[in-house]
């Protein structure tokens, strides 16, 4: 089902122009009833790390939460390719069904550590596929 939504006022960062993901999402749990949830913006999202109180994030999922949030935005305001957003996708998924992020570099559960490393990650790698499968993942997986 696709709701639209109008993102909570109390999140957003006027100075940095961008939406307090960790926020949102925690609204996007109040959505969850016995399915996934996945919400995608087109505003910038960001989330406080060791760097910075407003660091700018791609997405965020809480591992096994079945509740994601992406942002089809670059901290720059230009928008993802469109191969980017499903990789995104499929990443903060792939959190949100339980996984963890993978040591492997061309599956879609690397680590982006402060970067975007989506150009190289063209699938789940086998072991993050069966973790998926146990999960109750009903997406086919290549």
């Amino acid at each position: 089902m696709r709701q639209h939504l109008p993102l909570p006022k109390k999140y957003y960062h006027r100075e940095r122009n961008r939406y307090n993901a960790p926020g949102l999402l925690t609204d996007l749990k109040r959505l969850k009833k016995g399915t996934v949830v996945l919400g995608v913006t087109d505003e910038v999202i960001y989330q406080a790390n060791e760097k910075s109180p407003t660091f700018d994030i791609f997405g965020i999922s809480a591992v096994g939460s079945h509740v994601a949030l992406i942002s089809l935005r670059k901290p720059s305001g230009r928008r993802h390719p469109d191969d980017h957003v499903v990789k995104l996708m499929l990443h903060e998924l792939g959190h949100a069904f339980g996984l963890d992020h993978c040591k492997d570099q061309h599956c879609f559960m690397v680590d982006a550590e402060h970067g975007n490393k989506f150009s190289q990650t063209p699938s789940f790698c086998e072991h993050c596929k069966q973790k998926l499968i146990k999960s109750g993942w009903k997406q086919r997986l290549k």
